[in-house]
């Protein structure tokens, strides 16, 4: 058995390549994968790591 279902690796990066996130309105898609990590029970945090006043949307 593999340690990667292809169909489901697959989905997830489809889903993930369909959120809008041009350079600088990343916000989407990193909310996108902290909540998918969350459900599949991984621990994750959230950090600053644009410069003050940058708006990632």
């Amino acid at each position: 058995m593999p340690l990667v279902d292809r169909r489901e690796l697959l989905s997830l990066l489809l889903q993930l390549g369909n959120i809008p996130s041009p350079y600088g309105r990343e916000g989407e898609a990193a909310a996108w994968v902290y909540r998918w990590f969350q459900e599949q029970g991984i621990k994750a945090w959230k950090v600053g790591a644009t410069p003050a006043g940058r708006k990632n949307k």
